[in-house]
């Protein structure tokens, strides 16, 4: 059961690449390599155009993916016109506690999943107070502090739960993008080196609301972006039935000490059913006890 819930992990990266992939093809940047330049010109104006004046902006790096993006047939827009961004909250670290409602925090944030490591928790009462803060299905949250450019998609129905200040939620505003598609291409080259140069420059990493806004998004032909949606929904459903696995192992594992082993075989065997997968694990179990035999 481990090794088959590796193998959907290692199932779902591939299938992740190839969307990745697929969505660089056909921007043309497949082969692209960002390169660091010590030395280049730009115009006085260019600054000004900016309100920047630091080098690291000026990167041809980055000028590069913006142009492969204004270049593309099938067009392109700014973020803001295409999602609604709400803002989230920050009850402050005094609102924290061991149990409650789940407060989900930047560093719970990864394109995956939302991570259980160090959740900090809220009251009740100052759920009631925030719901309006709630995420639902559909939506994407985007990290704008510290790990800038996070981005996360709901795709199920979502437990009671506020995010930080440090995370906005989009909201699909149009019919021309996927929500998913729209996740990888932030996660992506295209996405993460224009918040790369937008949030650089500070000690402490923040990308404002208004730069996120004008974020450049490629708008692929429709058939393209189902092609990616089909592979990212694969990419989830793997890595979901690995957890699951692995979740039924342990368990089984428990049963088989805390009771009997058959008990725990016959209660794996349900359980690995109801994933639809077959693992014929009487056999391989029959097998291993001939051989300790």
């Amino acid at each position: 059961m481990y090794k088959q819930s590796f193998k959907f992990i290692e199932n779902s990266k591939s299938l992740y690449f190839q969307a990745e992939q697929l969505l660089l093809s056909e921007l043309g940047l497949l082969d692209w390599k960002p390169k660091h330049t010590l030395a280049f010109v730009k115009n006085f104006s260019d600054t000004q155009k900016a309100e920047r004046i630091d080098a690291e902006y000026f990167q041809p790096k980055y000028e590069e993916i913006i142009e492969a993006v204004k270049k593309y047939e099938g067009g392109f827009d700014e973020l803001g016109n295409l999602v609604k961004i709400k803002k989230s909250v920050e009850p402050g670290s005094e609102a924290y506690q061991e149990n409650g409602v789940p407060f989900v925090r930047v560093s719970n944030l990864s394109k995956f999943e939302l991570s259980t490591n160090n959740q900090q928790f809220i009251s009740e009462e100052l759920y009631e107070e925030l719901k309006t803060h709630q995420p639902k299905k559909g939506e994407i949250l985007l990290s704008k502090d510290a790990t800038p450019g996070m981005a996360y998609f709901l795709n199920e129905e979502t437990q009671k739960m506020i995010v930080s200040g440090g995370i906005l939620r989009l909201i699909m505003d149009v019919k021309q993008i996927l929500p998913e598609y729209l996740t990888l291409v932030l996660n992506s080259v295209i996405g993460q080196k224009q918040i790369e140069r937008d949030a650089g420059g500070s000690i402490i990493n923040h990308w404002r609301p208004d730069q996120v806004k004008a974020t450049l998004i490629p708008i692929l032909k429709e058939d393209k972006q189902k092609e990616i949606k089909e592979l990212i929904e694969k990419t989830f459903n793997d890595r979901k039935l690995s957890k699951s696995l692995l979740e039924i192992a342990k368990q089984g594992v428990e049963i088989a000490i805390e009771k009997d082993e058959k008990e725990a075989e016959k209660w794996i065997e349900s359980e690995v059913e109801k994933l639809g997968i077959n693992l014929c694990i009487k056999e391989k179990y029959e097998h291993l006890q001939t051989i300790s035999n």
